[in-house]
C-alpha cells in the first residue's frame, strides 16, 4: 500500500494536510487536476516524494477519474509504484552515456559502423568527427559517398579493393590512407575495421575505428626521407671515391639525387664540363651561357620555392628567372662546388611546379656539392697522374734498353717490351718463376757487383753466335735488404764488334803511317836513281852495253816507284777509314 511504500505509521498520518502538501507541491497538484479534467487521467507521471523517515524516492503515478452515472466526477483511482531503482539505473546510464559521449568527443579515435551489404555506406559515426575532420555526423550519414569521395585519389583504388573482399575473408583489416579534412588538407588515418557476424554466421555489421596518425606518419615520412637522403649520400660518397672520370661521377650523382629528392631536373657543371638530366640540352646550354658563366661567386645555396612568385633583386636572379620561365621551371636549388682556390662550378635541382624545399633537402645538396668538389679535385689529380703514367709508359715502351722490375723473391713484376724479349733470351728461372741466372752469370752475383763493376757484362752463345749484354742493377730503396730491384739491360753485341773493327782500323792506320814515311824516303831515293839513270841513257859516248844497263836501272826504279805508290795509297785509305 502507499502507507507501506512511504513508511508512514498509518493512513491518517499520510493523508494529513501537511504531509500531502510536502509530498505533492501545490503547483504540481493543480497541473495534474487540470490534466485529469481535460484528459480523464494521468499516465506514468513520475515524481520524487519524501518518505516518512526523510528519504526521497521516485514513484510512478497512474490515475484516472471515476464518474457517476450522470457523468459527474465521483472519485480518483490509480496506482503508485516505487521506481527509485529504475530511475537511478536510468540516471546512471545517462551519466555513463554522457561520459562516453564526452570521451568520444575528446578522443582522437572516430568510431563508425557500415552496412555489410554496402561497405561504403555509413550507418553510424561518432560525434568527434566534427572536431577531428570538420564534418558534422549528420552530413557524413546523409551522403552515401561521403567516405569514398574524401579518400585521397592515390589511395582510393586500394581502399575500394580492400573492402569488402579481404575483410569478408579475414574478418578484420588494418590499413592507412589519407582523408580530406573539410578545410581541404589531408590527414593520415589508421583504420582498424572488423566484420561482426550473427549467430547464423551471416555478416551483420562492419565496425571500425579511425585514428588520426598524421603527426606519426609525418615523423615516419621524415625518418624515411632522411634515411633515403643518408643512403643516397653514402652511395654518392662511394661513387665519388670509385669514379675514374668526371662523366662517370656526374652520371652516378645525378641519378642518385633524382631518386633521393624526387625532382624532375638535375644538373652539374664545372668550368670545362656539364651534364643535365631530365631537361633538353638547350636548357643546359642556356644556363651556362646566360647565367652560370656570368653568375656571382656565390658560396651559399640559392633556394627558390617558386620563381614566378619571386621578385628578382639581383641581375643573377633576373637572368635565371628569364631562362627558367622559357622552359617551364618553377622551383630550384643551386649549391656551389667549392675548393680551396674558389668556386669551380655548381650543382642544381629543379621542379616544374612550385615546391617548398626542406632544410634537409638543401643540406643534402650542399653535402653532395662538397663531395663532388673533392671528387673533381681528385679526378683532376688522377688525370695528371694518368697522363704522367701514359708518358712514362710510352718512354718505357720505346726505350731501347730492357727495363725490368724484380720483387724481393726475384720474380718479374714489370718489364717493357724490350725487357721481355731480353728475358726470353737471357733468363733462367726456377719452378717458382724466380729468376736465378741471366746469361752466363748468377743473378745474386749481378745484383751485388764489385765496386769496380759499374756495368756488368753478360755473354750468351746461341746458334753459334755470341751475344754480349751490359746490365746495371739498382735497388729501389738504398738499403741492404731492398725489396725490389730495377734492372737495365742493353745488348752491346754490335757495339763490341764495332769496337773491334775500330781497333783493327787503328792498327792498320798506324802501319799505313809507318809505311807512308818509309815510302816517301824510298821515293826520294828512287827519284834520284830515275833521274841519273835517264841522264846516263843519253850520255854521249856511252857504250851500247852501258846504255842497256842504264835502261835496266831505270825500269827497275819505275817498278819500285809503282810499288811505293801502292804503299802510299794503302796508308791514305787506312787513315781515311780510321777517321
Amino acid at each position: 500500500t502507499l502507507v507501506e511504500l512511504l513508511g508512514y505509521p498509518d493512513a491518517e498520518t499520510l493523508f494529513a494536510q501537511e504531509s500531502m502538501v510536502s509530498m505533492f507541491p501545490q503547483e504540481k497538484t493543480l497541473a495534474w487536476l487540470a490534466k485529469l479534467q481535460r484528459e480523464g487521467g494521468l499516465r506514468n507521471e513520475e515524481i520524487q516524494v519524501p518518505t516518512y523517515d526523510g528519504r526521497r524516492i521516485w514513484v510512478r503515478l497512474n490515475v484516472r477519474s471515476v464518474l457517476d452515472e450522470a457523468g459527474r466526477l465521483e472519485s480518483y483511482e490509480g496506482s503508485v509504484a516505487d521506481v527509485t531503482a529504475e530511475k537511478e539505473a536510468t540516471e546512471a546510464l545517462r551519466r555513463t552515456r554522457d561520459r562516453l559521449e564526452f570521451v568520444l568527443r575528446m578522443s582522437p579515435t572516430i568510431l563508425y559502423a557500415l552496412d555489410p551489404g554496402s561497405p561504403a555506406d555509413l550507418t553510424f559515426i561518432s560525434s568527434n568527427v566534427s572536431w577531428l575532420l570538420g564534418y558534422e555526423p549528420e552530413e557524413c550519414l546523409r551522403d552515401p559517398d561521403w567516405w569514398i569521395k574524401n579518400v585521397h585519389p592515390e589511395d582510393r583504388e586500394r581502399m575500394l579493393a580492400e573492402l569488402p573482399g579481404p575483410l569478408f575473408e579475414t574478418g578484420q583489416r588494418s590499413h592507412e590512407f589519407r582523408f580530406r579534412h573539410k578545410d581541404g588538407h589531408y590527414r593520415w588515418i589508421r583504420d582498424e575495421v572488423r566484420l561482426v557476424r550473427g549467430p547464423d554466421d551471416a555478416p551483420q555489421e562492419i565496425v571500425g575505428a579511425w585514428l588520426d596518425v598524421t603527426e606519426q606518419k609525418q615523423a615516419e615520412l621524415e625518418i624515411q626521407r632522411r634515411t633515403r637522403h643518408l643512403e643516397a649520400l653514402n652511395r654518392i660518397i662511394s661513387a665519388a671515391a670509385a669514379a675514374t672520370s668526371r662523366d662517370e661521377l656526374f652520371e652516378a650523382i645525378l641519378e642518385e639525387l633524382r631518386r633521393a629528392l624526387d625532382v624532375d631536373i638535375t644538373t652539374i657543371w664545372t668550368q670545362d664540363a656539364a651534364l643535365m638530366k631530365g631537361a633538353p640540352v638547350e636548357l643546359r646550354d642556356a644556363l651556362r651561357r646566360e647565367v652560370y658563366s656570368r653568375s656571382p661567386r656565390f658560396s651559399a645555396p640559392h633556394v627558390v620555392d617558386d620563381w614566378q612568385a619571386l621578385v628578382p633583386t639581383t641581375d643573377f636572379q633576373r637572368r635565371m628567372a628569364q631562362v627558367l620561365d622559357r622552359f617551364g621551371i618553377r622551383a630550384s636549388v643551386v649549391a656551389p662546388l667549392i675548393l680551396a682556390e674558389g668556386r669551380i662550378g655548381g650543382l642544381a635541382v629543379a621542379a616544374g611546379s612550385p615546391r617548398r624545399w626542406l632544410d634537409d633537402e638543401v643540406e643534402l645538396l650542399v653535402a653532395v656539392g662538397q663531395q663532388i668538389a673533392a671528387a673533381v679535385e681528385r679526378l683532376q689529380l688522377l688525370e695528371r697522374v694518368q697522363e704522367q703514367a701514359r708518358l712514362l709508359q710510352r718512354i718505357m715502351d720505346t726505350a731501347p734498353d730492357g727495363i725490368i722490375l724484380l720483387d724481393r723473391e726475384h720474380k718479374v713484376i714489370l718489364a717493357n717490351p724490350t725487357g721481355r724479349r731480353l728475358l726470353d733470351d737471357l733468363a733462367h728461372t726456377d719452378e717458382a718463376g724466380r729468376v736465378v741466372r741471366l746469361g752466363d752469370r748468377a743473378l745474386d752475383e749481378l745484383l751485388h757487383p764489385t765496386p769496380q763493376e759499374a756495368l756488368t757484362e753478360l755473354r750468351v752463345a746461341k746458334e753459334g753466335m755470341e751475344r754480349v749484354f751490359e746490365l746495371a742493377a739498382q735497388p729501389l730503396e738504398p738499403v741492404a735488404d731492398a725489396t725490389n730491384w730495377l734492372l737495365d739491360i742493353r745488348e752491346v753485341t754490335r757495339l763490341r764488334e764495332m769496337q773491334k773493327e775500330a781497333e783493327q782500323q787503328a792498327r792498320l792506320a798506324a802501319v799505313g803511317q809507318l809505311a807512308a814515311g818509309i815510302a816517301h824516303d824510298f821515293n826520294n831515293i828512287l827519284g834520284a836513281i830515275l833521274l841519273f839513270s835517264h841522264a846516263l841513257e843519253t850520255e854521249p859516248g856511252l857504250t851500247e852495253r852501258g846504255r842497256e844497263r842504264a835502261i835496266t836501272i831505270r825500269r827497275a826504279s819505275e817498278r819500285a816507284s809503282q810499288l811505293i805508290n801502292q804503299i802510299l795509297d794503302f796508308s791514305r785509305s787506312s787513315m781515311l777509314d780510321q777517321r
